[in-house]
């Protein structure tokens, strides 16, 4: 992270804590910062991938001009590794909030004159700070497992920047291998980060979510036909009429 993005993100840091919002609106303005997160996440999956592709292309058994999937590659670590550093700067913005949050919460604690909604409030902030605590863990996680693969993009990148042959190629099969097995695991943490950002996003957010309700079915588990359902209509009589009819 450059000293500008430092000086950026502690002046957002520090004008988040000091700022006057207070109560739902601290929940609100987290869920919208989740909201930006997870964009950017489907975006580093989506960065991942290309790298992926990018690394078989170098890779491949059919005659190609190596320098194709090598400028792409180059290109694709450059975004990915933008994309990364502001990972790790939402990831500090939404602790930040979700810190200023629990404070200005607990200080409101002792203004209750039910102490039965005392101890409701007190223990759904122990549930709010809980789930902060996992999103950071989870971003800890991804961000670790994101490093690594960058750190293994970009020595590939050097390293072919100089011995950009067939031979050379050849000899990082290996390597090539690891990554691809690392960009697996990287996915898999950015999935469950985007997991965990949808759970607390949903929690946060002051507009409710509507639970569809499964049709109501008799003991056999079958679905009970609805009173507006059109009803089928009677046979027709097969009675004969009798003479004189």
């Amino acid at each position: 992270m450059n000293k500008f993005r430092v000086a950026f993100v502690l002046a957002l840091v520090g004008s988040l804590c000091g700022c006057a919002t207070t109560g739902y609106r601290h929940a609100s303005k987290t869920s919208s910062a989740i909201s930006g997160t997870k964009t950017l996440t489907v975006k580093i999956q989506q960065s991942i991938e290309t790298a992926v592709t990018n690394l078989e292309s170098l890779t491949s058994v059919e005659a190609i001009d190596l320098r194709q999937p090598y400028e792409r590659l180059s290109v694709t670590v450059n975004t990915l590794d933008g994309q990364v550093a502001n990972l790790t700067d939402q990831a500090q913005v939404i602790s930040a909030r979700g810190k200023a949050y629990a404070k200005d919460w607990e200080k409101e604690l002792g203004s209750y004159k039910s102490s039965a909604i005392r101890v409701r409030s007190a223990e759904r902030l122990n549930q709010v700070s809980a789930d902060f605590q996992k999103v950071s863990q989870q971003f800890e996680a991804t961000g670790q497992s994101l490093r690594l693969l960058l750190a293994d993009l970009k020595d590939v990148r050097l390293y072919l920047k100089t011995d950009l042959t067939s031979a050379g190629v050849a000899s990082i099969q290996e390597q090539l291998g690891d990554i691809t097995k690392q960009a697996v695991l990287a996915q898999q943490a950015l999935q469950s980060l985007l997991a965990e950002l949808n759970r607390v996003g949903r929690e946060l957010s002051p507009v409710t979510q509507v639970v569809e309700q499964p049709s109501p079915s008799t003991s056999t588990g079958q679905s009970i036909p609805s009173a507006t359902a059109e009803q089928p209509s009677p046979a027709p009589s097969t009675e004969q009429p009798g003479p004189g009819k």
